[in-house]
Formats: structure tokens, C-alpha cells, sequence
């Protein structure tokens, strides 16, 4: 009988123990919690255990790479370019390049798993073979900093010197570094800068703080926080409207946000030089998109007002932007129906178009995706599918990226960002290598 109570209250003291140390966050719990998610997966492990193990190992960097998904490398047309300084362990790209395509540079921002650094950008010149490339590590320190396999780049800047601004998903730092990689500033300040950089008219850089829930304004000269807009002012500011609060509950006590309840990924100032075309709105005006909500909205920076919305339109989309034409065209990803798609959005009041089915080019991307227009048709990057493809103003493919990683696998690595620059963007490019 006592070594049956003995054992009883042993058990009881683990159970409590157990009990305590969950509800206080006491070890071992914290550590054996994380080894849980690690095995058992959660929302944003997307691997299987072996596949992160190779990867947090760094054998293969598989949580930044996906499986052939769109696009075929092997048709007609496509031909492996030399990726310089790339790693022993991936392959070298595809590229198809119509004759028809007008002479221009093409930039592109991702993973590229070059020796001395996961990440970084490309120059491809007007024949589709690299002209230069940038190494675009995280270059400060800071607590609880990620291993470069479990950072998405997400959000770049490539100015007419060469120097290159940029950030990641997940990651801590804002980075500029010159032509040939050199650090010209970082900053680990506790923003958790991610999704987008976008230029203002005054050279100021606008982001995203996941942290705070805030649009940050930066000072490129520096990497400095110079103004910040909330959500929560946002949501003040616009109370008359039932648009920013579907993902909040328990009402009766207070309301309470749901996990994740905007998700804001972009943000996009009206420039000077495109005002004339949205007469309803005026230069410096913000457009924003928030995909947990399937919201894009413009707004006044001073006030926070809303002057202009769409929801509903679109499922988890990426990247709405001015168009010359005075509309508003967005990369609608589509998720719960494939394929992705641009969706073109009338701020006056005029029906939606869709102006790229992306049943035409297999496109299908669940998250990420960007596009920018490009001499009347439009460049697409398909993250998630690792391409990145260019439709002339007759709809025809003029140019493609596959980032092939390992053909037999069926491996790609990620595209962040593709922007097509004119012929003579940079003042001088030096030879870095």
C-alpha cells in the first residue's frame, strides 16, 4: 500500500510539475513545445522533418526551395545560363528570351545559394546572361537571429549606383550595401521589416513593421525610422467603416484580435508623376494591401482616412499597384482557386478586369508574387513556382526565368522580385569578382 501511494504521489508531483511548467513557461516545457512543432510540423513549416533537418543542417536548403510547379525548362526555346560563383550543390538557371523582346535589363532578387551567402540578386543583360551579381546576406546581430535557410527575402532596392536595399521575411535587419556587396549601413533596431520597399517621391523608403503593426518610413542615407503610421490609428481613423474589423472577436468583453488579423504586404505611395491619372486622389496618397482581410485600400498618410477600397475581389493577394492608366492592378494569388491572376481595379467606380488569366502561363502562386508593368504588357514573378515570366501587350510570352535548382528532384529555388530597368539605369557597374 505505501509504495502504491508512493508511486501515486509521484506521479501527482510530474503532473503538477508538467502542469506548472507549461502554464509558466518553466523548463523543460519551452524546449520539448519546440520540439513538438519541429516534428509535428505547424502553420508555417511546410517540410517534412527529414527536409528540415537537411536544411536547418544546411545539406540542402530545402524550406527555400519548392517543387517543380509550373513552367518546363526542358521546352523548346529555354537554354541553361552560367550562374557565376554559384554553390557545387545546385544547377545553373533557364532562361528563354524572345527575339522580339525589347533590349533591357532584368534584375532579380531571391535565392540563389551562391558560395558565401544563401541570398542575393542577379543582373541579367539584354541577351539573359548575368552581368553581375550581389551577395545580400543579414549583415547585423541581433537576438534570436535566424539561419539564412529559414529567411525568405522579401522586399528590394536597386539603385542607379549599384547599391542594393533589402530585407526578409522573418528576419530582423534592414541592409544597403554597394555594388559589389560591401555594407553600407544595416540596422537591428527590433522592427521586424518585411514583405516590401518601396520609394517615395522624396527618396524616403516606405515598409512593413510586423512587429508593431505600423508602415514605417525610412531614410535611405542612414536606415533610420523617421515616421510611423499604426494600424491601430488606422482603424481609429476609420471606425464609420466596416473594414478592418472582421478579425476581431469577443465583443461583449472587449474586442480582441483574432491571430494575425491584418497581415498587411504592401504599401505603395502615389507618385507626382502618376497623381494626374487618380484626379479622386493626390500625390503621396498610400495604397496598401492586407491580405488576411483581402483588402487593398487607399489612404491619406496624415490623416489615416480611407479615400478608396476593394475587398472582397480578390483571395490573399500581393502587390497592388498605380497604373499609368489610372487604374489600380493587383497580383490576385488566388489561393483557394487556382490559378493566380492580375485583376485590374477601377478606383472611379468602373467594373474589375481581369487582364492576365494565369491559366495561359500555368501560374499559380498561394503566397508571395509580384509583377510590375513593362513596355505595355507585364512582368510576373511567381514565387512560389520559382519563375519569373514577361507577357509582351499582345499577351505573348516574351521572357522567362526558370530558377532551376536540382532538375531530377524537381527542385526550384525561390524568387522574391523581378524589375526590368532600362539599358543605361546604372552610372557604373565595377567588376566585383
Amino acid at each position: 500500500m505505501k509504495t502504491l501511494l508512493k508511486l501515486w504521489l509521484l506521479v501527482l508531483a510530474v503532473y503538477l510539475f508538467a502542469m506548472a511548467s507549461v502554464m509558466f513557461s518553466i523548463p523543460p516545457a519551452p524546449a520539448l513545445l519546440n520540439l513538438y512543432l519541429y516534428v509535428m510540423d505547424n502553420r508555417w513549416e511546410t517540410r517534412g522533418v527529414v527536409e528540415r533537418v537537411k536544411s536547418d543542417l544546411d545539406i540542402v536548403p530545402y524550406r527555400v526551395l519548392t517543387r517543380d510547379a509550373g513552367g518546363a525548362p526542358q521546352a523548346k526555346g529555354f537554354r541553361q545560363i552560367k550562374l557565376p560563383g554559384k554553390a557545387a550543390r545546385r544547377e545553373n538557371p533557364h532562361v528563354f528570351l524572345a527575339p522580339e523582346r525589347k533590349a533591357k535589363l532584368t534584375f532579380l532578387h531571391g535565392v540563389f545559394d551562391f558560395e558565401g551567402a544563401l541570398h542575393g540578386a542577379i543582373l541579367l543583360d539584354e541577351t539573359g546572361q548575368v552581368s553581375h551579381r550581389w551577395l545580400l546576406p543579414e549583415l547585423a546581430d541581433y537576438p534570436g537571429k535566424k539561419r539564412d535557410g529559414s529567411l525568405y527575402p522579401h522586399g528590394v532596392l536597386v539603385d542607379p549606383d549599384g547599391s542594393v536595399t533589402y530585407i526578409f521575411d522573418f528576419g530582423g535587419t534592414i541592409n544597403k550595401v554597394d555594388a559589389c556587396g560591401r555594407k553600407i549601413w544595416s540596422r537591428a533596431d527590433g522592427h521586424d521589416y518585411n514583405h516590401v520597399l518601396s520609394r517615395a517621391d522624396d527618396g524616403s523608403i516606405w515598409t512593413i513593421d510586423g512587429q508593431i503593426r505600423a508602415f514605417v518610413r525610412i531614410d535611405p542615407d542612414s536606415g533610420d525610422v523617421i515616421g510611423e503610421i499604426p494600424m491601430e490609428k488606422i482603424v481609429r481613423a476609420n471606425l464609420d467603416l466596416g473594414i478592418f474589423t472582421t478579425r476581431f472577436d469577443h465583443f461583449e468583453t472587449g474586442p480582441k484580435a483574432l491571430a494575425d488579423p491584418y497581415h498587411a504586404n504592401d504599401i505603395e505611395p502615389l507618385t507626382a508623376a502618376m497623381a494626374a491619372a487618380f484626379p479622386m486622389f493626390r500625390a503621396g496618397d498610400l495604397l496598401i494591401s492586407l491580405r488576411a482581410l483581402n483588402l487593398i485600400f487607399v489612404m491619406d498618410p496624415d490623416t489615416a482616412r480611407v479615400k478608396w477600397y476593394s475587398q472582397g475581389e480578390t483571395q490573399l493577394q500581393h502587390d497592388p499597384d498605380f497604373m499609368p492608366n489610372g487604374r489600380i492592378e493587383v497580383l490576385d494569388n488566388h489561393w483557394f482557386k487556382p490559378p493566380s491572376r492580375i485583376l485590374s481595379l477601377d478606383p472611379a467606380g468602373g467594373p474589375s478586369q481581369v487582364v492576365l488569366d494565369g491559366a495561359s502561363q500555368d501560374f499559380f502562386s498561394p503566397n508571395r508574387g509580384k509583377f510590375e508593368g513593362s513596355d505595355g504588357g507585364r512582368l510576373v514573378t511567381s514565387s512560389k513556382q520559382g519563375r519569373v515570366f514577361e507577357l509582351d501587350a499582345n499577351g505573348r510570352k516574351v521572357f522567362e526565368f526558370v530558377n532551376t535548382y536540382d532538375d531530377k528532384e524537381g527542385l526550384r529555388a525561390l524568387i522574391s522580385e523581378a524589375i526590368v530597368l532600362p539599358m543605361d539605369y546604372f552610372t557604373d557597374l565595377p567588376d566585383c569578382d
